[in-house]
């Protein structure tokens, strides 16, 4: 396909075919039939290998970096979630502390109560 473009385009240049995203179109047994070519939302485009070359080198950072923009987002959002959960500790533990006391306030009757209460039910039946 490459050498049809080239006689197209009436240049001996290199040329490379590459989809919209910018992957390169190999010629292959893939590519060569015409169920790849007919299809009609595929755009394809043709560009020196040079050219070609530089613009994949820039693409590349691009993607780079945004990818870094997510991923650091991404750590911004985990901090902000452990600040939060941290927020709430003191919450927690006065909660504990005052289960811990009400504990001593309890009879034995009443926690074995208790404990029966929100045991297993499969477990009570062994």
């Amino acid at each position: 396909m490459v050498a049809k473009v080239q006689e197209a385009l009436r240049t001996q240049a290199a040329i490379v075919l590459m989809d919209a995203i910018g992957n390169p179109i190999h010629d292959s047994d893939g590519t060569k039939g015409s169920l790849f070519w007919r299809q009609n939302s595929r755009k394809i485009y043709a560009m020196e290998e040079d050219n070609f070359n530089g613009f994949i080198s820039k693409n590349k950072r691009r993607r780079t970096s945004q990818q870094e923009k997510d991923e650091l987002t991404e750590v911004h959002e985990k901090i902000e979630e452990v600040v939060l959960a941290a927020e709430g500790l003191p919450l927690v533990v006065a909660g504990l502390k005052e289960l811990a006391g009400l504990k001593s306030a309890l009879t034995r009757q009443q926690i074995l109560a208790m404990k029966d209460a929100f045991s297993c039910a499969i477990c009570k039946d062994r």
